[in-house]
């Protein structure tokens, strides 16, 4: 039989104990995210890309551009629309909305309705005849219970994420009602 000493015993068990053990915050944490996991509708991503879109700077314009992007969602959730509208300016964009229960980034699921998932800018009006007509590919699929409690978890305990620009909008995620009021 193999003998291990006493020192090397300890320090093992010492180690095993100390792995296994959480920090209260670590504990208080996991039984909110449990919760909300447990108290909240399915929860999925929405992933997309557009094509045919402008990414325009003060130096440049990049045409017929891809733009891809996701976002979490509160289910059920599937059909989208794309919204186009004149800019402040003389652009044109587009808007992707999803029909859900709103987003993560918003908190607590609310009514059924589209969402505001992103803009974007398609060219200038004057140039409409020649803008490549945009296209989106977006594809809804319903998280696992794991994958959910990953979400959330990421939510709660990391920074959101911002826009390219480093500007996020407050639009984003906005009811169609809303935005439409704007």
């Amino acid at each position: 039989m193999f003998k291990i000493p006493k020192t090397t015993a300890s320090v093992l068990a010492c180690s095993f104990l100390i792995a296994s053990c959480q920090s209260p915050a670590e504990a208080q944490s996991k039984k909110r995210i449990d919760e909300i996991v447990r108290n909240t509708p399915a929860l999925y991503k929405v992933s997309w890309e557009v094509c045919g879109t402008t990414i325009a700077s003060f130096t440049r314009k990049l045409r017929n551009q891809c733009q891809k992007g996701s976002k979490f969602v509160w289910g059920p959730a599937g059909e989208y629309e794309i919204v186009r509208t004149n800019n402040y300016t003389t652009g044109i964009d587009i808007h992707l909305f999803v029909k859900s229960r709103g987003c993560l980034i918003l908190g607590n699921p609310t009514a059924v309705g589209f969402y505001k998932m992103k803009g974007f800018y398609l060219g200038r009006r004057d140039e409409e005849a020649t803008l490549p007509k945009p296209t989106a590919n977006v594809k809804v699929e319903q998280l696992s219970t794991q994958q959910k409690r990953q979400a959330i978890a990421d939510f709660i305990t990391k920074p959101a994420e911002v826009s390219i620009q480093g500007i996020a909008s407050e639009f984003d995620c906005q009811s169609k009602e809303s935005w439409q009021k704007n």
